[in-house]
């Protein structure tokens, strides 16, 4: 796991130690992920995310990576709109659901390794994964240069 400074402020104001241990997940995170995943073109995809985008394809991307990071790109925040969530809250949702994907692809797709991460910022909690292929890449090596971001890369 790897994080930059400004998630480690978050995840120590929202007291979330490594390893992450999920507690209770809201429901509608867990009624997305719950959807399970899709696999297209060679790719994985959130069920729910694939099923609102059935016109892309491969070839509109540069790579299956970006193709990935552009349908699986989840907004929790607008996951949980229809509750009340202190934003502290929202980030250890965020972060629990960046878990159980995790754990849930690991499952899912034995044998294949992907890197799950989220990013935080101005109230938007960002969850996201691609498998790792060689030769795409979708983060920067250096996370501390999302000098406005709190980033977490599960892998």
């Amino acid at each position: 796991m790897k994080v930059n400074r400004y998630m480690q402020s978050l995840m120590s104001s929202a007291n979330i130690a490594i390893p992450i241990r999920v507690k209770n997940l809201a429901w509608p995170l867990l009624n997305f992920i719950g959807s399970g995943f899709i696999e297209s073109e060679m790719c994985i995809f959130f069920r729910e995310a694939w099923n609102k985008m059935p016109h892309l394809n491969l070839a509109q991307f540069e790579d299956r990576t970006a193709f990935e990071c552009f349908v699986n790109k989840i907004y929790i925040d607008d996951l949980l709109k229809d509750q009340d969530y202190t934003e502290m809250e929202k980030v250890r949702e965020t972060i629990w659901f960046a878990k159980e994907v995790q754990d849930l692809l690991k499952a899912a797709f034995e044998g294949r390794i992907f890197e799950v991460f989220l990013s935080i910022n101005n109230y938007q909690y960002i969850c996201n994964f691609h498998e790792i292929r060689l030769g795409e890449t979708w983060l920067s090596d250096d996370l501390e240069s999302y000098s406005e971001e709190a980033i977490l890369i599960m892998d």
